[in-house]
């Protein structure tokens, strides 16, 4: 009911009934409009809340992938030259080569089996000049 017609219904009491059931009325609508924005600011709240943790959600993946993406990129930067070694002319060099993939393999456990495949590969490679 609408502030209006309840004013308009009390055009029949006494003045002061009239006065009563007019502050009543004014209280009543008012009352009704505070709740209204109570619950317009509470959805505002929570929806402002539920943005924030999945835009933090989604940060913590993104930060999750660049950290991915680092930490592999560490490990072909150092596994590179280690493979580079083994095709070096000289024999040192190319037995350096083979330990050099052992302490990357002790770090990171995820890629021992492709370290293992190298290291093993290499004394199956035909090479001419062994010395």
């Amino acid at each position: 009911m609408s502030m209006v017609v309840m004013l308009a219904q009390t055009e029949g009491l006494h003045s002061a009934q009239r006065a009563t059931a007019r502050i009543d009325a004014i209280k009543t609508a008012l009352t009704i409009g505070a709740g209204t924005g109570c619950a317009a600011a509470s959805l505002l709240a929570l929806r402002r809340q539920w943005l924030n943790e999945h835009t933090h959600v989604r940060q913590e993946a993104a930060d999750a992938i660049a950290e991915f993406d680092t930490r592999e990129r560490r490990i072909t930067e150092l596994y590179t030259p280690a493979a580079g070694q083994l095709a070096s002319g000289s024999a040192p060099v190319r037995l350096a080569g083979l330990y050099a993939p052992e302490p990357l393999a002790q770090n990171h456990p995820d890629h021992r089996q492709t370290l293992m495949n190298v290291t093993c590969s290499y004394p199956r490679s035909p090479f001419k000049d062994l010395g």
